[in-house]
């Protein structure tokens, strides 16, 4: 800023007969004449031999911030009464300046001409400074100290926005007549970019007006243009006379590579339909030749295509017989698996031997004589178990006849089923319909015979798979042969083809390239001036926003909402708006919504100032969400010694009415902010 912040002013109207309370209050208020916030006047600064009525109306009148100390006595002066309290009521409802109640005593103010009651009164809990209900009057003081250094605080930060504008209207200034010099000396890039700079700083009553700065500009983009079209048309001169030139050089020289080098340089040039036709003799020519070379190549190609195919035939057999051999192999070490899976699911004695007998050398020799040498032990504990049990078997022999007739029966079933599922093998006749059977009948009656036909069934798929597949793959082999000297007739023509075709692609891609880049530059330009489109609009609904947000009417804080609510639309990223917007809520006690936005932008910059952070918490307050609050204070970290007592004041707060609300006290009544913030 150009210059400090001038302390705000406080006038102190009170009656002879409160002096105490009155001295009181100015000693409170000390700090903040010490730190050059404010300065303090009432009628003891009056000089001696002065006119003190004259004095006290000249102070009234130039005064920020008055404080009328309200009590019976000072109801009852005729001077407070009829000319210090007028005043300043009717500069508080004219917006000069800011009157304040201030309640030291009890007293009775529904029924007097200015109707005190329709102003907030401090302390702010609505008790007088001599209520019981204060555990003594510091606690009240420091209340009333609390609230004046708020309203200082608003003061404090109006003051230094008109600061801040009265700097950027300079600034502004400052750019349009560095920008007029520019013009008037025909530079008109620098005078555009001092423009556009002007341009972005223009805010509404800035002089000279938007219309005549954008025709400014206008003029400058014209100059500019007008240059550039000089430019380029020497540009194009130079270009055809180079042109002319190296085609002059091609036809001196005459060759083929001549020619390209001159369609390379100027691949649209003036002469590049002659070049083409030259090129395309000299192609046509050396075409010929390698016609006349790839005959010949071709018959000696034939040649070694018949040696290779006999040779490939010879290794072909070769490979079939070496097949053959493999799969007879894998075919016995597949059955002999099978055996042994079998003789597993069995795992009885009878089937590992069975194994044995028929692979005396198989895979699993080893684990079927273990399982053999298993059965003998086992078979030879039973003996001896036998032997010690005979006489407790002779005992339950009765027992033992009848639940041997029992498993007969139940043997008998199982056949029965055993010979149903075998008969419904036989019907199906399938291989899986063998393998359902030796799932259910593992060591059933017909096992190894459902064993043996699925064998057979499953080598009778397998042989006629093979014997498809080697077909399939000879008729593939011969199909792919003649595909291959259709490719190579075809790779031919469509390489003279392409050859002719690439010349005409190309031109054509960098046609088409030429235009997606004036497309895509197009585009930019139009993204580009909605951008800023979009930005002007919404800098000038923020400054119409708090213009209105400043009044102090009910219908312009709604109009400011609105205005707020508009740029939100126009960049549902704009924190700052959110903020503004919470801001007026919280001057209209909608409190809820006041959080949704403040949460919001929080929510949209984290890392914002602490003040965000210190005005919800100021909206938990008023929510008796108290908890919520003193989390937002303890995260605030002040730079400055102000802030400081500020933040530690109002987490002070914050923690006294957590623990009262925890504690529950009597309920206290409630009064209108008619201050906002």
């Amino acid at each position: 800023m150009s210059a400090e912040i001038q302390p705000v002013r406080i006038f102190i109207a009170y009656s002879s007969k409160d002096l105490t309370y009155k001295d009181e209050i100015r000693k409170r208020l000390k700090p903040l004449v010490r730190a050059g916030k404010v300065t303090i006047w009432d009628n003891y600064d009056i000089e001696g031999g002065a006119d003190w009525d004259a004095d006290i109306r000249e102070k009234l009148e130039v005064s920020d911030l008055i404080l009328l100390l309200l009590s019976p006595d000072a109801l009852d002066s005729d001077y407070f009464y009829d000319t210090e309290a007028p005043i300043a009521l009717r500069r508080h409802k004219a917006g000069e300046a800011l009157a304040v109640g201030v309640l030291l005593r009890p007293c009775a103010l529904k029924h007097t001409p200015f109707e005190f009651e329709q102003y907030e009164l401090l302390p702010k809990k609505g008790y007088p400074v001599t209520h019981p209900h204060w555990p003594n009057t510091d606690a009240a003081y420091l209340t009333i100290f609390e609230e004046i250094d708020h309203l200082v605080e608003k003061f404090e930060s109006i003051r230094a926005e008109q600061m801040l504008r009265l700097e950027r209207q300079r600034e502004y200034a400052k750019l349009i007549g560095q920008a007029d010099v520019l013009m008037k000396k025909n530079k008109w890039v620098e005078a555009k970019a001092l423009l556009d700079k002007a341009l972005k700083t223009w805010e509404e009553d800035f002089e000279p007006k938007r219309e005549l700065l954008e025709k400014q500009l206008d003029k400058c983009r014209e100059e500019m243009k007008a240059i550039e079209a000089v430019e380029r048309k020497k540009q194009q001169e130079a270009v055809e006379a180079a042109d002319n030139v190296a085609w002059q050089s091609a036809e001196k020289t005459n060759t083929e590579a001549a020619y390209k080098k001159y369609l390379q340089q100027y691949p649209g040039g003036l002469h590049a339909a002659q070049a083409k036709k030259k090129i395309a003799a000299y192609e046509q020519a050396r075409e010929e030749e390698s016609r006349k070379k790839r005959e010949r190549e071709a018959a000696e190609a034939r040649a070694r295509e018949d040696a290779e195919k006999r040779r490939h035939e010879e290794i072909e057999r070769k490979r079939r017989e070496a097949a053959q051999a493999a799969r007879e192999q894998q075919l016995r070490e597949q059955a002999d698996h099978d055996l042994w899976e079998f003789a597993e699911e069995a795992d009885t004695e009878a089937a590992y031997k069975k194994y044995l007998s028929k692979y005396s050398n198989g895979i699993h020799v080893n684990q079927a004589k273990k399982k053999i040498a298993a059965y003998h032990e086992e078979r030879e504990a039973a003996e001896k178990k036998k032997r010690e049990e005979e006489e407790r078997r002779k005992y339950e022999e009765a027992e033992k006849r009848r639940k041997q007739e029992e498993a007969e029966g139940l043997k008998r079933e199982e056949e029965q089923a055993d010979k149903s599922a075998w008969e419904l093998a036989q019907k199906t006749d399938t291989a899986e319909g063998y393998a359902r059977y030796l799932r259910m009948y593992s060591s059933g009656r017909y096992a190894v015979q459902a064993y043996r036909l699925q064998q057979e069934l499953i080598e009778n798929e397998a042989e006629a798979t093979a014997k498809k597949q080697r077909e399939e793959e000879a008729r593939k082999k011969r199909e792919r042969e003649a595909a291959e000297a259709r490719a190579r007739e075809e790779a031919e023509k469509r390489r003279r083809e392409e050859t002719l075709a690439a010349e005409r692609r190309r031109q054509e891609e960098d046609e088409r390239k030429k235009r997606e880049e004036e497309a895509e530059q197009q585009q930019k330009i139009d993204l580009e001036k909605e951008r800023r489109k979009i930005q002007t609009k919404v800098k000038a609904l923020l400054s119409k926003g708090i213009e209105k947000m400043e009044k102090d009417t009910d219908h312009s804080k709604v109009e400011a909402i609105e205005l707020f609510s508009q740029v939100i639309q126009l960049d549902p990223n704009h924190d700052e708006a959110y903020c503004l917007r919470g801001t007026v809520m919280y001057q209209l006690e909608r409190y809820e919504e006041a959080l949704k936005d403040y949460n919001r932008a929080i929510q949209i910059n984290p890392y914002t100032d602490d003040s965000n952070y210190y005005l919800r918490g100021q909206i938990y307050m008023k929510l008796e969400r108290y908890k919520e609050a003193v989390k937002d204070f303890e995260r605030l970290k002040p730079d400055s010694a102000p802030l400081v007592l500020k933040y530690r004041k109002a987490l002070r707060v914050a923690l006294s009415l957590l623990e009262a609300s925890e504690n529950p006290q009597p309920p206290k009544e409630k009064k209108k902010n008619w201050l906002g913030l």
